[in-house]
This record gives C-alpha cells, sequence and structure tokens, in this order.
C-alpha cells in the first residue's frame, strides 16, 4: 500500500482518469468484476509459481528476485495494465499509463518475491521443528 500510495503521488494522479477510458473505480461494473478479479489472479499466480516452489525456496537470495521477475513477466496478462485491469477497469490499454505504473509494479513484485520466500522459509521452519518434535 506505501508503495502504491507513493506512486500515486508522484508518477501517476496526473492522469485523468476519465480521458484515459477508465472506469468509475466506485461504479457498478467495477464493485461487480473487482473482487473475482483478484481470485483469477491469485489462482494463476499460484498456478504458476507453485510448481516451483521448491526450486525457489533453495535459490536462496535468488529466489525473491526470480519470483519477482516471473510475476512482472505473468503481469502482462494479470497485472500492471494487463487483461485483468482492462477487463475491470479501462475500456482500452494506455502504454503511457502502463510505463507510469511500472517503476511501482517491479518494486512491488521484487519486494513481494522476498518477502513471500520468507514466509515460506518461516513455515518449513516451523514444520521442521513440529516434525522433530514428533
Amino acid at each position: 500500500m506505501v508503495i502504491g500510495a507513493l506512486a500515486f503521488q508522484f508518477l501517476t494522479h496526473r492522469y485523468d482518469e476519465t480521458a484515459l477510458g477508465l472506469q468509475d473505480i466506485h461504479g457498478e461494473h467495477v464493485m461487480h468484476w473487482f473482487f473475482l478479479a483478484q481470485i483469477v489472479r491469485g489462482i494463476l499466480h499460484g498456478l504458476v509459481l507453485f510448481p516451483l516452489r521448491r526450486a525457489l525456496l533453495d535459490m536462496k537470495r535468488w529466489g525473491g528476485l526470480v519470483v519477482g521477475s516471473i510475476l512482472f513477466m505473468v503481469g502482462s496478462i494479470i497485472g500492471i495494465n494487463g487483461a485483468i485491469e482492462s477487463w475491470v477497469y479501462t475500456t482500452r490499454f494506455n502504454s503511457d499509463l502502463f510505463l507510469a505504473h511500472l517503476p511501482e509494479v517491479v518494486t512491488q513484485t521484487i519486494l513481494f518475491g522476498y518477502l513471500l520466500l520468507a514466509w515460506e522459509r518461516r513455515i518449513e521452519m516451523r514444520l521442521g521443528v513440529e516434525e522433530d518434535a514428533a
């Protein structure tokens, strides 16, 4: 949220939402499809990342960067101003808005990658301790 708020303040607030063909974010269309779009996004992320879980955890420090890179590449479909956002928020693709969001998205995906793997390692450590105690 912090990264998104900073990006909005310094990079994307200058775009007039109506001129870009964006839907009213409080409109019925967005409210109807937003939750479903987030579920679809989560399922697609899981389908891409779960088969790679063990390899990513074994990569140590590089794993977070790899997760961030994968999310960034997959993001052309399920992130940034990709297909899901186009279905929910926009009436057409806008390259200026896409480029304005790049610094935000790159920062978020890399940070998310490292946090995700830290979380997974923490879970593995707890499970390992519990299995040893049993």
